[in-house]
């Protein structure tokens, strides 16, 4: 790091008058006076005492929000023994959020965001937060100055070159702020840099669909119970460099959630409601796919249909959309209000594998029969990562087609069915996917259309149509067609 002119001036203002040469702000009145040993400079007035970086952010008017966020994290540790085992009793003041501003030793920069900067991020969210800055939410508080801190002592022209790079304690903010643009003033500190920025930076958590609950936490407060005490915010955001997966939440306010409250939960009955919850985050932005429309969202705990309003989990249970207006949007997606609680699939079922539901269906007795003998039915009963879909042909199919199931060998039937298997993907019949596909023979087949006009086509030119499609399983979806190949 090298300090470049551009850095004296944000830390200590311009040169006014005649002052060429200053040292921390403070002007040379006698320079270059030649020594035995060295140089001296007589000073014009003594070099100001500078306060330790809480005190100074404390004692600037323009920063004196953030002061009082860093004191709601204060905590006081007892000094070190010595070497006679004697303890230290002194009570030495410290920060709960990963940086002691208050120890002389510990080098830091700040970006201190201003009182209206502050003021201006909250101020669409205060009537979800009491109408006031002060009942801004403790772990939001928490995210923001983490944020807003980097380790060691940066120049401005450092926090440009990003040579070597930087980043705050929670990641790489920079990549949501071009920081030395908003950089409006300086504050003197004995153990840190400290800048005025006049823009609040947001952390990964803030700057996801995380910070809706967060800033609305009011409105949802359990959902912002269980994201900070039972994990339902993992994998909502990228915690270092802000690349967010894309994420659609469905969300309940607490008038929907009812009783009991998270916390007062048996810890089964939170796991479930926690399942419950995630069933309702969809694995894409709707945004991107020109909103919601009818079609198969994928969740971790199952697919999801959206139709005309509602969403259906895999047993038909449905709720509905409260308003296609997002309660918040961030840059990885949008959170939804919907009026109650889906079902979640458990991928690791095993009683509801594509098999099993194949077995409860007397109408695909034969397709059983032939899967049973052919060798392959403990392949369909393999959970975690292995996903089909099956075209599964009814009993009337197979026998309007003259196949004789009891006649075939091992290597007919395996052929048969697996004519009708495509391994490792979902094909729903909402057009999502069209195009061409392998069965598990290695044969291509050709997908098109949708809902009502959804085909498959084996390169024979043989075309098929399900007369019940979607039956979701742990491990697959099933379309039962009343044709074979």
């Amino acid at each position: 790091m090298q300090n470049q002119p551009e850095d004296y001036t944000t830390l200590y203002g311009t040169l006014e008058g005649n002052k060429s040469f200053l040292i921390e702000g403070v002007n040379i009145s006698e320079p270059d006076i030649d020594a035995s040993n060295g140089v001296i400079h007589v000073l014009g007035e003594p070099l100001e005492i500078a306060l330790r970086t809480d005190e100074a952010l404390a004692a600037d008017p323009e920063t004196s929000l953030f002061s009082s966020w860093i004191e709601k994290h204060v905590q006081y540790e007892l000094g070190e023994k010595d070497e006679f085992g004697w303890v230290d009793t002194t009570l030495y003041k410290s920060f709960s959020f990963g940086r002691n501003l208050a120890n002389e030793s510990v080098l830091s920069t700040v970006l201190a965001p201003t009182n209206e900067a502050i003021l201006k991020y909250f101020q669409p969210y205060l009537q979800y937060i009491d109408n006031t800055i002060d009942s801004v939410p403790a772990r939001v508080m928490y995210t923001l100055i983490r944020s807003n801190i980097i380790e060691n002592l940066w120049y401005k022209s450092d926090l440009a070159r990003l040579n070597p790079d930087w980043k705050s304690i929670t990641g790489y903010s920079r990549m949501v702020a071009d920081v030395p643009s908003i950089i409006s003033g300086s504050v003197r500190a004995s153990n840190s840099i400290i800048y005025k920025v006049n823009k609040l930076i947001e952390s990964p958590e803030m700057n996801s669909v995380v910070g809706g609950v967060y800033l609305k936490y009011k409105k949802f407060s359990q959902w912002y119970w269980m994201f900070l005490n039972a994990g339902l915010s993992e994998g909502l955001y990228d915690g270092q460099y802000y690349q967010h997966s894309p994420k659609t939440v469905l969300i309940q306010s607490d008038d929907v959630w009812g009783f009991p409250l998270a916390e007062d939960l048996l810890d089964l009955d939170r796991q479930y409601r926690l399942q419950q919850c995630r069933a309702g985050i969809f694995n894409i932005d709707v945004r991107a796919d020109n909103g919601f429309r009818k079609r198969f969202y994928p969740t971790n705990f199952g697919y999801i249909l959206y139709d005309n309003g509602k969403f259906y989990d895999y047993t038909g249970n449905s709720i509905n959309l409260i308003s296609t207006v997002p309660e918040w949007e961030a840059t990885n997606g949008a959170i939804y209000s919907v009026d109650g609680f889906l079902k979640p699939l458990d991928k690791l079922n095993d009683t509801l594998t594509v098999y099993n539901l194949i077995k409860k269906d007397p109408e695909l007795s034969l397709y059983l029969s032939a899967l049973d003998r052919s060798g392959i039915a403990s392949q369909l009963q393999l959970t975690g990562f292995f996903t089909y879909s099956i075209l599964a042909p009814q009993n009337a199919a197979i026998t309007a087609a003259g196949i004789s199931v009891a006649t075939m060998d091992a290597t007919q039937l395996r052929s048969f069915v697996q004519a009708y298997i495509i391994p490792n993907r979902y094909i729903f019949t909402d057009g999502d996917f069209n195009g061409q596909i392998a069965n598990k023979n290695g044969e291509r087949l050709s997908v098109g259309g949708q809902w009502e006009s959804f085909t498959v086509t084996n390169s024979s030119g043989k075309t098929i149509q399900p007369v019940t499609a979607n039956i979701q399983g742990s491990n697959g979806v099933i379309h039962k067609v009343n044709r074979v190949f």
